[in-house]
């Protein structure tokens, strides 16, 4: 889905820019000095994740599609803890009355990740049946081809069975 894609693509370069404008901050605000050190390691959220046998259900027997959905249910899940915990890293920054440089970045980081969650709650349910209309569909037509297949068999067969 190209507007699926796109979405993503963008959603992964404003992710670039919100790491770098925070290894700014903490370059600015002397985090060497402070045993801080900016990394380009890619971290993992502390996030509730699903049952294993559930996701290694969906990721064993589910088509591409309905592991797509799966897929989208999980980046609305990720972006959400991410403005959550934004959230809390200005509040807390706010209480210290720190740098208000570093709020404004965080601040501006909240947006983008609230906008992109916001999108993809509200275009789940369209994509979810687009791809699972799309599935059904195919299967239609394996099903056809299927029968296609089967009469040609068949007429094969008795055009032999004819002759004989």
């Amino acid at each position: 889905m190209p507007e699926v894609k796109d979405r993503l693509r963008h959603h992964l370069e404003q992710t670039k820019e919100q790491q770098e404008r925070i290894r700014e901050r903490i370059k600015a605000l002397g985090g060497r000095e402070l045993g801080m050190e900016p990394t380009y390691e890619k971290g993992k959220l502390p996030i509730p994740e699903p049952p294993k046998q559930l996701k290694m259900m969906i990721e064993s027997t589910g088509s591409e599609k309905e592991r797509e959905v799966w897929e989208s249910l999980n980046d609305l899940i990720i972006e959400r803890a991410e403005a959550i915990m934004y959230k809390g890293r200005i509040q807390a920054l706010e209480l210290l009355k720190a740098d208000k440089k570093t709020v404004k970045a965080l601040e501006r980081n909240l947006k983008e990740e609230e906008s992109f969650g916001n999108w993809l709650e509200k275009n789940n349910p369209r994509i979810a049946k687009r791809l699972m209309t799309m599935q059904i569909e195919e299967k239609k037509k394996h099903g056809k081809k299927k029968k296609v297949i089967k009469d040609e068999k068949e007429a094969v067969s008795a055009t032999v069975t004819a002759s004989t």
